[in-house]
């Protein structure tokens, strides 16, 4: 079965286009993510505050750790999806 040139180029872009939205959805999530460990760490803070304890204020070390180590791994799993789309299509 011979495809021909012009199927493959219109498949390549629509490849392309797959991947454009998958880049830009992960974009979202990570941009999400952030907003995300911004309003619990500020809350951590004014907890912290609220009580008159600055050593609690340490504690908001934990929530950037923690939204770090899971945007991490988000963005890990997301580049295997990318990196395995970039096969050629034949």
């Amino acid at each position: 079965m011979t495809i021909s040139a012009e199927k493959i180029a219109e498949l390549r872009i629509k490849h392309l286009e797959m991947l454009q939205s998958l880049i830009t959805r992960m974009a979202g999530y990570g941009a999400s993510f952030k907003s995300y460990c911004i309003t619990v760490t500020t809350a951590v803070i004014g907890f912290a505050f609220t009580l008159h304890r600055p050593a609690v204020a340490g504690l908001a070390l934990l929530p950037v750790i923690a939204f770090g180590v899971a945007d991490a791994q988000y963005l890990l799993a997301g580049r295997g999806d990318v990196t395995r789309s970039m096969e050629p299509i034949t």
